[in-house]
């Protein structure tokens, strides 16, 4: 698959937070720092190169910030998780509404990690609307994001960030931010296309 990288991309091994840095961090990244069932074989090395990242933003004083939209795609994923490692051949909502012990761990994991996520990062909000609705929806016409994507980068706007650590490379589509990021292929594209910046 081609992308047509219209941000500015930056390799994270190759770059060093600054203080005055503000990022989003996406919803891949916080469960790469705070759940341990999200990586699989062939992709151990996201933690590898996230959380030394976020471990140096830190230590310069960068401001992280998170979308409370990243609640449900974090709820989302550590349910399929839990799910996959303790009855995978039952469905999903047999597991979720017939299991009260296995649905209390999904609960205590899922706010374990939010608890986590806003002790290190600062809430962007956003307010679901008209108005946010009608903006995601345009750039859903020439971005291609999913629909949790879409109104992360509308919080992003909203909120004046320009910069993301994500390990989604669909975010490169999207013209006028900054996309750091460990992902080989976002990596390799915007190198062949003139996107990859070094600061």
């Amino acid at each position: 698959m081609t992308l047509n990288v219209q941000a500015q991309v930056v390799d994270i091994q190759d770059d060093q937070p600054k203080q005055q840095d503000r990022f989003l961090v996406d919803t891949n990244v916080w469960l790469y720092l705070y759940y341990n069932r999200v990586s699989t074989p062939g992709y151990f090395y996201q933690d590898d190169k996230y959380t030394p990242y976020i471990d140096k933003a830190r230590y310069v004083m960068s401001s992280l910030f998170y979308c409370g939209l990243s609640l449900a795609e974090i709820a989302h994923v550590v349910e399929q998780k839990e799910w996959d490692a303790d009855l995978p051949k039952l469905e999903l909502k047999d597991y979720r509404h017939n299991y009260p012990a296995q649905r209390d761990k999904v609960v205590r994991k899922v706010k374990n990690i939010w608890n986590r996520v806003k002790r290190t990062g600062i809430s962007a909000d956003i307010s679901i609307n008209q108005d946010t609705t009608q903006a995601a929806l345009t750039r859903f016409q020439t971005q291609l994001l999913d629909g949790y994507d879409l109104f992360i980068v509308e919080a992003m706007s909203k909120a004046g960030i320009d910069k993301i650590i994500t390990n989604d490379r669909d975010f490169v589509t999207v013209p006028g931010i900054k996309v750091f990021t460990a992902n080989r292929n976002a990596i390799a594209t915007a190198r062949s296309q003139g996107k990859l910046v070094v600061r």
